[in-house]
């Protein structure tokens, strides 16, 4: 800090790292803290519309929903997938991150419907971006299982939660925790 000052996008980078540990910590107040102080910096220096800008907003989503702030981390959310799909195009990990996130925020405020629609969207965005055998193909369908029960569509959840456990079996193992559990929920 000494060296370069505070007003620099290693600065920067630092601050948003150390609000991601904050929010692992559950640490929601001191995350939001940092986060903003890394857009102070990333926006003046990188400008409004840069990928790392919108990382920092997609990442605040989540800190704001367990803060209780949804409407204000659905605005932080949506622009920040506003700004990487500009940056990135529609097809992009980054993208089906922010789609999540933004998912979890309508959750929050009760828009099952909208919920469910960002999921199947960050789904289709990820099968495309790392096909249908990857971990995340299966944590996102594990999320749209437990949102599809949450509604009482039982038997839909239970297709994710069975094609989840597939993706699971496939890439960690028929023992892992994750395998173990997405086929527990399959036949619930």
């Amino acid at each position: 800090v000494q060296a370069l000052g505070k007003k620099n996008v290693s600065f920067a980078t630092t601050c948003n790292n150390i609000a991601g540990v904050y929010d692992d910590l559950g640490k929601f107040d001191l995350a939001l803290e940092m986060y903003n102080e890394a857009l102070s910096i990333k926006v003046p220096l990188l400008g409004e519309y840069h990928p790392s800008v919108a990382n920092t907003l997609v990442s605040m989503g989540p800190v704001l929903t367990a803060l209780g702030k949804h409407q204000e981390a659905l605005k932080h959310l949506e622009r920040g997938h506003m700004i990487l799909v500009k940056n990135h195009g529609n097809i992009h990990p980054a993208v089906a991150t922010a789609l999540i996130n933004i998912g979890n925020a309508h959750q929050a405020l009760g828009n099952l419907a909208e919920a469910l629609k960002c999921l199947q969207e960050a789904l289709d965005t990820s099968i495309k971006c790392s096909g249908n055998q990857h971990p995340n193909i299966a944590d996102i369908k594990c999320h749209i299982g437990s949102l599809l029960a949450t509604q009482g569509q039982t038997a839909k959840a239970r297709k994710y939660f069975s094609e989840a456990a597939e993706v699971y079996r496939a890439v960690f193992g028929p023992r892992h925790d994750k395998t173990l559990s997405a086929a527990r929920l399959a036949s619930a």
